[in-house]
């Protein structure tokens, strides 16, 4: 006998819920949505004519309606919203699955792990970068030791939006833009010292905040690192790359095109990468975040603290 299909709630349906959407539907057999909360309604969306779902103005009419037929709430509403919302579901007796950024104060969530804990409730964050090939095979490369000791470790986010995309209701630019490729950085190598940052804004002039960051850090065991993180690229987004010099080799990770290119001194190490980048596969990493959800292993909110940390830090050093 199967297992009984978890009922899901939806807050908010803008361009991220069709990601959402999908790895919902690569999973059918275990997820259903049964409300949608979106103030236009279901706002065009193409849903399986199987499932019946009803729609609502707002998270406090779907979960007064619904009650006990939802299992989980989806929170996809902008940053501004996430820590209100989620707090009101848990609450109300719901599973609760944050986007990111869930806040920029770690302190808050603390307070919603701590919530979850009491009642009993599972509160998941979406870093679904995590499950993305190219980050097993380059923990394989780092944990096989095949460039030696790490010297230096280098990152940058180079991406393109429009004037007058960022808003007052999104969070800062590393919350909202750089959080999944720094969550990353803090599985890799740890949280860092911060010893420098910083901001700019060179083309949304108007923007409540940055479009521009640069910082300089060290991992532990004397590992020097830059962060550079910018929207203000032309005419497209450029590039989402790490560059990892170490004592026997260098390796170069293309998160866009979801690839590892390596150099080595040791002909031995170099024939061991390329089985490891053997196994780097095109994979929709919303697909592995509700399987593993649907398994009870989801990401978590207390998960999700030390890269919100790691950020606050490098906010704490700016012009310093």
């Amino acid at each position: 006998m199967g297992r009984k299909k978890i009922k899901i709630g939806v807050v908010g349906c803008g361009n991220i819920f069709k990601k959402h959407l999908q790895g919902i539907l690569d999973n059918g057999d275990h997820f259903e949505i049964v409300g949608i909360a979106n103030h236009s309604k279901e706002g065009g969306l193409q849903l399986p004519r199987e499932w019946n779902v009803k729609t609502f103005y707002d998270q406090t009419e779907m979960f007064a309606e619904l009650g006990t037929e939802m299992d989980l709430v989806i929170i996809l509403v902008q940053s501004i919203y996430h820590y209100d919302i989620a707090k009101e579901a848990l609450e109300a007796g719901y599973d609760v699955l944050i986007e990111k950024p869930i806040d920029s104060v770690v302190s808050r969530l603390e307070e919603l792990d701590i919530l979850a804990s009491k009642l009993g409730r599972n509160a998941y964050a979406v870093l679904q970068c995590r499950y993305l090939p190219v980050v097993d095979s380059l923990k394989r490369i780092l944990e096989g030791r095949l460039i030696g000791d790490i010297r230096c470790v280098d990152f940058a986010q180079v991406w393109q939006r429009p004037l007058g995309y960022l808003t007052e209701k999104q969070a800062r630019l590393l919350f909202e833009y750089g959080v999944h490729y720094i969550d990353l950085l803090q599985i890799l190598f740890g949280v860092p010292k911060v010893f420098f940052t910083k901001t700019f804004k060179h083309k949304l002039i108007k923007a409540p905040y940055e479009d521009t960051l640069r910082t300089i850090v060290e991992y532990d065991g004397g590992i020097s690192g830059s962060i550079t993180v910018t929207l203000a690229a032309e005419p497209q987004n450029l590039e989402t790359k790490l560059s990892i010099i170490g004592s026997k080799g260098s390796l170069e990770v293309d998160f866009r095109e979801n690839e590892i290119k390596g150099l080595f001194e040791d002909e031995k190490d170099e024939k061991e990468y390329n089985e490891l980048i053997k196994n780097i596969l095109e994979i929709n990493s919303f697909k592995q975040l509700y399987e593993n959800i649907s398994l009870g292993r989801g990401i978590t909110v207390k998960d999700s603290i030390p890269v919100i940390q790691f950020i606050q830090d490098i906010y704490a050093k700016e012009g310093k």
